[in-house]
Protein backbone atom coordinates (compact mmCIF):
# COMPACT_ATOMS: atom_id res chain seq x y z
CA UNK A 1 0.00 0.00 0.00
CA UNK A 2 1.23 3.51 -0.57
CA UNK A 3 0.34 4.72 3.20
CA UNK A 4 3.10 2.17 3.56
CA UNK A 5 5.89 4.71 1.92
CA UNK A 6 4.97 7.56 3.52
CA UNK A 7 6.93 8.63 6.75
CA UNK A 8 5.56 7.80 10.04
CA UNK A 9 5.05 11.12 11.11
CA UNK A 10 3.48 12.13 8.17
CA UNK A 11 0.00 13.98 9.20
CA UNK A 12 -2.90 14.45 7.01
CA UNK A 13 -4.71 16.00 9.49
CA UNK A 14 -5.22 19.88 10.05
CA UNK A 15 -3.98 22.12 13.52
CA UNK A 16 -7.89 22.55 15.08
CA UNK A 17 -8.14 18.17 15.10
CA UNK A 18 -8.37 17.44 18.42
CA UNK A 19 -9.85 14.88 20.83
CA UNK A 20 -11.23 14.57 24.13
CA UNK A 21 -12.18 11.15 26.21
CA UNK A 22 -13.95 10.92 29.48
CA UNK A 23 -14.58 8.36 30.98
CA UNK A 24 -16.23 6.38 34.70
CA UNK A 25 -16.02 2.94 36.00
CA UNK A 26 -17.43 1.89 39.55
CA UNK A 27 -17.84 -1.69 40.78
CA UNK A 28 -19.23 -2.88 44.08
CA UNK A 29 -19.07 -6.96 45.71
CA UNK A 30 -21.02 -8.08 48.29
CA UNK A 31 -20.14 -11.66 49.73
CA UNK A 32 -22.40 -13.36 52.80
CA UNK A 33 -23.53 -16.09 54.85
CA UNK A 34 -26.59 -16.81 55.62
CA UNK A 35 -27.39 -18.97 58.94
CA UNK A 36 -28.81 -21.19 56.79
CA UNK A 37 -25.57 -22.35 54.85
CA UNK A 38 -26.14 -20.52 51.58
CA UNK A 39 -23.37 -18.24 50.23
CA UNK A 40 -24.21 -15.12 48.57
CA UNK A 41 -21.89 -13.30 46.24
CA UNK A 42 -23.09 -10.53 44.25
CA UNK A 43 -21.76 -7.54 42.41
CA UNK A 44 -22.70 -4.97 40.41
CA UNK A 45 -20.54 -2.80 37.92
CA UNK A 46 -21.09 0.20 35.05
CA UNK A 47 -19.67 2.09 33.13
CA UNK A 48 -19.82 5.08 30.61
CA UNK A 49 -17.12 6.43 28.16
CA UNK A 50 -17.67 9.36 25.86
CA UNK A 51 -15.25 10.72 22.96
CA UNK A 52 -15.67 13.95 21.52
CA UNK A 53 -13.69 14.18 18.34
CA UNK A 54 -12.34 16.47 15.47
CA UNK A 55 -10.88 14.50 12.85
CA UNK A 56 -9.58 14.16 9.10
CA UNK A 57 -11.07 10.35 8.31
CA UNK A 58 -10.24 9.39 4.81
CA UNK A 59 -12.84 8.99 2.02
CA UNK A 60 -13.46 6.38 -0.36
CA UNK A 61 -11.65 5.44 -2.22
CA UNK A 62 -8.91 7.06 0.08
CA UNK A 63 -6.51 7.90 -2.53
CA UNK A 64 -6.96 10.07 -6.07
CA UNK A 65 -4.28 9.88 -8.81
CA UNK A 66 -2.29 7.10 -7.10
CA UNK A 67 -0.20 6.21 -10.17
CA UNK A 68 0.35 10.05 -11.07
CA UNK A 69 3.24 12.63 -9.22
CA UNK A 70 1.06 13.66 -6.75
CA UNK A 71 -1.02 11.42 -5.25
CA UNK A 72 -4.14 13.03 -3.44
CA UNK A 73 -5.53 11.54 -0.18
CA UNK A 74 -9.36 12.06 -0.07
CA UNK A 75 -10.32 13.24 3.78
CA UNK A 76 -13.14 15.20 5.07
CA UNK A 77 -13.42 16.79 8.18
CA UNK A 78 -16.00 15.77 10.61
CA UNK A 79 -16.80 16.20 14.12
CA UNK A 80 -17.78 12.54 16.30
CA UNK A 81 -19.80 12.02 19.12
CA UNK A 82 -19.58 8.65 21.03
CA UNK A 83 -21.30 7.84 23.68
CA UNK A 84 -21.78 4.20 25.23
CA UNK A 85 -22.99 3.02 28.83
CA UNK A 86 -22.84 -0.30 30.31
CA UNK A 87 -24.37 -1.63 33.42
CA UNK A 88 -23.56 -5.61 34.75
CA UNK A 89 -25.20 -7.29 37.56
CA UNK A 90 -24.72 -11.17 39.05
CA UNK A 91 -25.63 -13.02 42.24
CA UNK A 92 -24.79 -16.02 43.16
CA UNK A 93 -25.99 -18.57 45.88
CA UNK A 94 -23.56 -21.42 46.62
CA UNK A 95 -24.38 -24.49 49.34
CA UNK A 96 -22.83 -27.61 50.23
CA UNK A 97 -24.72 -30.70 51.34
CA UNK A 98 -24.82 -34.06 51.64
CA UNK A 99 -27.15 -36.98 50.44
CA UNK A 100 -26.38 -40.15 52.06
CA UNK A 101 -22.90 -40.40 50.98
CA UNK A 102 -22.87 -38.10 48.22
CA UNK A 103 -21.80 -35.09 48.58
CA UNK A 104 -23.55 -31.96 46.48
CA UNK A 105 -22.51 -28.35 45.85
CA UNK A 106 -24.84 -26.70 44.35
CA UNK A 107 -24.76 -23.07 42.12
CA UNK A 108 -27.77 -21.08 41.30
CA UNK A 109 -26.86 -17.46 39.94
CA UNK A 110 -28.24 -14.99 37.76
CA UNK A 111 -26.65 -12.33 35.67
CA UNK A 112 -27.53 -9.31 33.44
CA UNK A 113 -26.20 -6.93 31.47
CA UNK A 114 -27.24 -3.66 29.75
CA UNK A 115 -25.23 -1.74 27.02
CA UNK A 116 -25.99 1.11 24.58
CA UNK A 117 -24.25 3.06 21.98
CA UNK A 118 -24.88 5.86 20.47
CA UNK A 119 -22.89 7.72 17.95
CA UNK A 120 -23.23 11.36 15.52
CA UNK A 121 -21.25 12.44 12.88
CA UNK A 122 -21.07 16.35 11.78
CA UNK A 123 -18.95 17.06 8.13
CA UNK A 124 -19.46 19.40 5.66
CA UNK A 125 -21.81 18.92 3.38
CA UNK A 126 -21.94 19.24 -0.27
CA UNK A 127 -25.22 20.32 -2.25
CA UNK A 128 -26.11 16.01 -2.59
CA UNK A 129 -25.66 15.76 1.33
CA UNK A 130 -22.50 13.61 0.99
CA UNK A 131 -19.44 15.27 3.10
CA UNK A 132 -17.16 17.57 1.50
CA UNK A 133 -13.96 16.12 -0.20
CA UNK A 134 -10.55 17.92 1.11
CA UNK A 135 -8.06 16.54 -0.64
CA UNK A 136 -4.37 16.62 0.32
CA UNK A 137 -1.27 15.74 -1.41
CA UNK A 138 -0.23 11.82 -0.30
CA UNK A 139 3.79 12.53 0.02
CA UNK A 140 4.23 16.63 0.80
CA UNK A 141 1.19 17.71 2.60
CA UNK A 142 0.51 21.39 2.99
CA UNK A 143 -1.55 22.31 5.83
CA UNK A 144 -3.90 25.21 5.55
CA UNK A 145 -6.96 26.86 6.69
CA UNK A 146 -10.04 25.04 5.22
CA UNK A 147 -13.72 25.57 5.26
CA UNK A 148 -14.84 27.08 8.32
CA UNK A 149 -18.81 26.45 7.85
CA UNK A 150 -20.58 24.85 10.65
CA UNK A 151 -20.70 20.95 10.44
CA UNK A 152 -24.02 19.42 9.71
CA UNK A 153 -25.41 16.07 10.67
CA UNK A 154 -24.86 13.49 8.33
CA UNK A 155 -25.02 10.32 10.40
CA UNK A 156 -26.63 8.63 13.42
CA UNK A 157 -26.49 5.15 15.21
CA UNK A 158 -27.94 4.08 18.03
CA UNK A 159 -27.32 -0.05 19.55
CA UNK A 160 -28.98 -1.35 22.79
CA UNK A 161 -28.36 -4.81 23.95
CA UNK A 162 -30.20 -6.44 26.74
CA UNK A 163 -29.17 -9.77 27.86
CA UNK A 164 -30.42 -11.92 31.04
CA UNK A 165 -28.52 -15.36 32.15
CA UNK A 166 -30.30 -18.03 34.28
CA UNK A 167 -28.16 -21.18 35.51
CA UNK A 168 -27.94 -24.04 37.86
CA UNK A 169 -25.31 -26.14 38.60
CA UNK A 170 -24.79 -29.45 40.99
CA UNK A 171 -21.40 -30.94 41.49
CA UNK A 172 -21.34 -34.46 43.03
CA UNK A 173 -19.13 -36.02 44.51
CA UNK A 174 -18.86 -39.79 44.16
CA UNK A 175 -16.62 -41.15 46.79
CA UNK A 176 -12.82 -39.97 46.36
CA UNK A 177 -11.95 -40.24 43.07
CA UNK A 178 -15.32 -39.51 41.10
CA UNK A 179 -16.75 -36.34 40.27
CA UNK A 180 -20.17 -35.32 38.65
CA UNK A 181 -21.23 -31.85 37.20
CA UNK A 182 -24.71 -31.26 36.12
CA UNK A 183 -25.78 -27.75 34.61
CA UNK A 184 -27.93 -25.59 33.01
CA UNK A 185 -28.25 -22.31 31.45
CA UNK A 186 -30.55 -19.81 29.73
CA UNK A 187 -29.52 -17.26 28.00
CA UNK A 188 -32.09 -14.23 26.45
CA UNK A 189 -30.72 -11.51 24.46
CA UNK A 190 -32.72 -8.27 22.90
CA UNK A 191 -30.64 -5.94 20.13
CA UNK A 192 -32.48 -3.06 18.51
CA UNK A 193 -30.31 -1.09 16.34
CA UNK A 194 -30.82 2.33 14.37
CA UNK A 195 -28.72 3.68 11.79
CA UNK A 196 -29.22 6.66 10.04
CA UNK A 197 -27.13 4.71 6.54
CA UNK A 198 -30.03 1.44 6.51
CA UNK A 199 -32.61 1.88 4.28
CA UNK A 200 -35.19 2.20 6.69
CA UNK A 201 -35.98 4.91 9.23
CA UNK A 202 -37.65 2.24 11.85
CA UNK A 203 -35.79 0.78 14.71
CA UNK A 204 -34.58 -3.12 13.77
CA UNK A 205 -34.94 -5.48 16.70
CA UNK A 206 -34.43 -9.28 17.35
CA UNK A 207 -34.65 -11.67 20.30
CA UNK A 208 -32.67 -14.49 20.94
CA UNK A 209 -33.27 -17.41 23.62
CA UNK A 210 -31.09 -20.45 24.23
CA UNK A 211 -30.32 -23.28 26.75
CA UNK A 212 -27.24 -24.46 26.98
CA UNK A 213 -26.78 -27.73 29.07
CA UNK A 214 -23.54 -29.33 30.30
CA UNK A 215 -22.61 -32.64 31.73
CA UNK A 216 -18.88 -33.25 33.54
CA UNK A 217 -17.37 -35.94 35.08
CA UNK A 218 -13.63 -36.03 36.64
CA UNK A 219 -11.95 -39.21 37.74
CA UNK A 220 -9.26 -38.70 39.85
CA UNK A 221 -7.05 -42.49 40.34
CA UNK A 222 -4.02 -40.40 41.84
CA UNK A 223 -3.35 -37.66 43.61
CA UNK A 224 -0.73 -37.09 40.38
CA UNK A 225 -3.67 -38.21 37.53
CA UNK A 226 -7.14 -36.48 37.14
CA UNK A 227 -8.85 -37.00 33.74
CA UNK A 228 -11.87 -34.99 32.49
CA UNK A 229 -14.45 -35.43 30.65
CA UNK A 230 -17.05 -32.36 29.30
CA UNK A 231 -20.25 -32.62 26.91
CA UNK A 232 -22.23 -29.23 26.60
CA UNK A 233 -24.45 -27.89 24.14
CA UNK A 234 -24.33 -24.02 23.12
Amino acid sequence: PLFLRVPIETSYAEPDARLKNDSALGSLVLEHRFDSGWDLRAGLQASRARTDALWYPYGFSPISGADGPDAQVNRRKQRSLDTQTDTTVMAELTRRFDTGSIQHRVLIGADANRDEWDFTADANLGPFGFPTNLPISLYRPVHRPLLTDPLQPYDASNYKSRNLGLYVQDELKLGEQWRLLLGLRYDRARTQGRAQYLPTPATLARTDEAFSPRVGLTWTPTSACRCAAMMKHC
